[in-house]
């Protein structure tokens, strides 16, 4: 059951080119408010432990300041979900899972708001996100 839910979520959402950065998360179906948009799988692992490359490439999610997941497989979707200041996602890291804030319609961008996401200094350095 849990594969053919994780295989459905897959089917509702597609990667291509963004207006924001590069590529992108686009719903191929109608999301609703609250609907689950995907699940991240990983393993958790110490942000200390992982090299810069492997920070600045953004595999991973943030879990505090000091663990952070990381994707088990080379490619995820969660990647190309990209950052927005009126993100239509949030992510809740308890429950791993990507869900819509308010209802989303097909070919809509999925994004979240990037500030949200726990990491400690040198992980914000290596993304540029730390302020001048």
């Amino acid at each position: 059951m849990v594969q053919n839910f994780w295989y459905t979520l897959y089917m509702k959402m597609e990667a291509r080119e963004s207006q924001i950065h590069g590529m992108g998360l686009f719903a191929k179906e109608n999301f609703g408010s609250g609907d689950t948009i995907l699940l991240i799988k990983g393993e958790v692992r110490q942000t200390d432990d992982l090299s810069d490359d492997f920070i600045k490439a953004g595999q991973w999610q943030g879990i505090n300041k000091t663990e952070c997941l990381v994707a088990r497989q080379h490619s995820t979707l969660f990647r190309y979900i990209n950052h927005s200041k009126k993100p239509t996602a949030f992510v809740d890291l308890s429950l791993r899972k990507v869900i819509a804030i308010n209802d989303i319609e097909k070919d809509t961008e999925i994004t979240i708001d990037y500030d949200l996401e726990p990491m400690n200094e040198r992980c914000k350095k290596l993304l540029g996100r730390l302020k001048p």
